[in-house]
């Protein structure tokens, strides 16, 4: 097996792909998502001309979710200009979820995307 190896691809809502990467001891559970806003404040942002990847990391104390063995979730966009769009969610679990929680995963993201699901919900955009 090589150092990260995708384990499974599934799709919700017809092409919204969720995928279970292990890396060593570590599982990310990447999610698709689509939300035409940024609402987290204090992220990270890489830019490469006008392009530029936000990432913001939530420990799991700062979200109101209950599944096992969640160690960070990361929230991923892109900002082009003065425009900040959410893309992604990851997930980085010490276990593998079951293939029931997957769909759970994949609908809290969408949540935790538009800020709803995290104590810093009231913190928008610095």
């Amino acid at each position: 097996m090589s150092e990260s190896e995708v384990i499974k691809e599934y799709y919700f809502d017809d092409y919204y792909r969720v995928l279970v990467i292990e890396s060593g001891s570590k599982y990310v559970i990447s999610v698709d998502v689509y939300y035409a806003d940024w609402k987290y404040g204090n992220y990270r942002e890489v830019c490469i001309g006008e392009v530029c990847l936000l990432v913001k990391e939530l420990a799991p104390s700062e979200i109101n979710v209950n599944f096992a063995n969640v160690e960070k979730v990361m929230v991923i966009g892109v900002r082009v200009g003065d425009k900040r769009e959410t893309v992604n969610v990851k997930w980085i679990m010490g276990s593998k979820p079951g293939d029931d929680e997957i769909e759970g995963i994949y609908r809290h993201s969408w949540r935790i995307a538009q800020g709803e699901l995290t104590e810093m919900a009231s913190n928008i955009r610095e």
